[in-house]
């Protein structure tokens, strides 16, 4: 699904220092499958995302999606690719406090041309799925951190996407309530969607078929491991 050949990303601090945070990485995502990425702060794991993503680009390489290359997209395209192929999740839950759970989970239809009656139904079906179907006209300061990040969560599966991509999404939260987040994942991959997390946590990293480490801009290794409940 997803193939990247030696992405480099370059960062300019004024006119003469660069930084490299990302240095030649070369990986491959398979549909349907879990992947953690982990490594300590500032080894690339959040660029790296969000190029996948097509959120940023690469200084070099080539990012091949279902073998179209990236970067040959126009605008247009890959904001189509980023409202209707990802869902993304982050550690900011990034919720309108002004509007009802069931409002903030039917934001992404506001770049769609989906009825009214039906951005309601299918938001409520999302909501369920993580089991807040009885929390829908409650405000987000009405909610625990656990519960607002099941709201992201449901935000980000409202359009069905094939992939989803989630940067520290346990990073605020208890590792009672983490743990419980994991597990939708978990779900959410066994239902066949392709996950790609970012996390600190090695407890998290080992709901995952793959973990992806990384050091420096690099990938130091790669390994397998059995995903745990």
């Amino acid at each position: 699904m997803i193939v990247l050949e030696d992405i480099r990303k370059d960062y300019w601090m004024g006119k003469e220092i660069k930084v490299e945070a990302l240095k030649g990485i070369s990986l491959e995502l398979k549909e349907g499958g879990f992947y953690t990425i982990i490594g300590p702060s500032g080894s690339g794991k959040s660029t790296l995302l969000s190029i996948v993503g097509c959120l940023d680009k690469p200084s070099s390489g080539r990012y091949l999606l279902e073998g179209k290359e990236v970067e040959k997209l126009s605008d247009d395209e890959l904001a189509s690719i980023r409202n209707e192929r990802f869902g993304f999740v982050f550690q900011v839950f990034n919720l309108l406090g002004p509007l009802s759970v069931l409002k903030n989970v039917e934001l992404p239809f506001l770049y769609s041309k989906t009825h009214s009656k039906d951005r309601r139904k299918i938001a409520y079906e999302v909501l369920k799925l993580v089991g807040l179907e009885k929390r829908i006209d409650h405000r987000p300061n009405e909610l625990s951190g656990g519960e607002q990040q099941r709201v992201a969560i449901a935000r980000a599966l409202v359009n069905d996407p094939d992939i989803i991509l989630a940067d520290e999404p346990t990073g605020n939260l208890d590792t009672a309530t983490g743990r419980e987040i994991m597990k939708i994942f978990y779900n959410l991959h066994k239902e066949g969607k392709t996950i790609l997390l970012i996390t600190h946590n090695e407890e998290n990293a080992q709901f995952a078929e793959r973990i992806i480490s990384l050091r420096d801009g690099r990938i130091e290794k790669e390994s397998g491991k059995p995903q745990i409940l």
